[in-house]
Parts: C-alpha cells; sequence; structure tokens
C-alpha cells in the first residue's frame, strides 16, 4: 500500500514539472509590426463585421484568449487592448466564443483584425454594428 502511494506521487511529481504556467491573457503578435501610428488611449470599435476594400490599412490579425472563466466582452475587451496598442481606429471581423483553456471549461476567446482607416473624416464608425471598447 505504502509503495503505491509512493509512486502515485513520484508520478505526480513528474507531471507537474513539465505542466506550463497559464499567462493572464494570451495573444498572438500581428503579422506587420510597424504601426501607422503611434499606440493611443482612445476607444476602438470591435464589429464582427467588414469594411468596403480601400478604406483602411490592416495593422495585423489578433488572437486572444483566458486561461480562466469570464464573459465574451472581456474577448472583445482584450482585442481592443491589443489593437490600441498598434495605434489601431477598430477591430473587424471579430469573432468570439467560449472554449477550453488552461483550468477552465468554458474561457473567453477572441479574434479579429486590426485596421487603421484610410480617410477616418470619410468613415463613421458609429454606424458599423458592434461595441466601444
Amino acid at each position: 500500500m505504502e509503495i503505491s502511494a509512493l509512486a502515485f506521487a513520484v508520478l505526480i511529481a513528474g507531471c507537474a514539472q513539465d505542466s506550463p504556467k497559464p499567462s493572464p491573457v494570451s495573444e498572438s503578435k500581428p503579422a506587420a509590426e510597424a504601426r501607422v501610428s503611434p499606440p493611443q488611449t482612445n476607444q476602438i470599435r470591435v464589429s464582427a463585421e467588414d469594411l468596403p476594400p480601400g478604406t483602411y490599412q490592416v495593422l495585423g490579425k489578433l488572437e486572444v484568449s483566458k486561461p480562466w472563466y469570464g464573459n465574451l466582452d472581456e474577448s472583445k475587451k482584450m482585442l481592443a487592448d491589443r489593437a490600441r496598442k498598434l495605434g489601431a481606429d477598430a477591430v473587424i471581423q471579430a469573432k468570439v466564443w467560449h472554449s477550453p483553456s488552461g483550468f477552465a471549461w468554458a474561457a473567453p476567446h477572441g479574434s479579429g483584425v486590426a485596421i487603421k482607416l484610410t480617410n477616418p473624416a470619410s468613415m463613421n464608425l458609429e454606424a458599423l454594428p458592434g461595441g466601444w471598447f
């Protein structure tokens, strides 16, 4: 009995050494690291919709996730925070969902495309379905 308990403890200890520690937020690096503008503090429009071609420049594709439970607005906020660091005006083609991650069965995840408008005066982001984050 004591041998099996010792073997179990050694097995568990061996597995724990290789287990990665979850980070609070997982984000992918955008394809284009060159910034069109410096990071900003403005609110970012996050939308599942697309904009007409030629009205924006793609700054990068974004992917975010949390290792623990949360709501889908957290995914949208993480997308907006990442886009803000790139100097983006909006996140388009945004998708958010729950999926297993880290230690949660239903952690918030998201993806989208960070964009910079080519002519901000000609585009009304308020009319784009979505929300400000």
